[in-house]
């Protein structure tokens, strides 16, 4: 799975609050750690 397949998931929560430029903007390059983590809480 590429980062754009894994990311497709969660695009309608960040386009809620300000969209996918906004997230690259606050998290950066941790991007891919906040998504692993989010998945991990959501799937528990």
């Amino acid at each position: 799975m590429n980062m754009r397949e894994y990311t497709a998931g969660y695009l309608f929560l960040f386009a809620q609050k300000g969209g996918m430029a906004r997230v690259v903007r606050l998290v950066g390059a941790e991007l891919t750690k906040v998504l692993e983590a989010m998945n991990r809480e959501l799937a528990a």
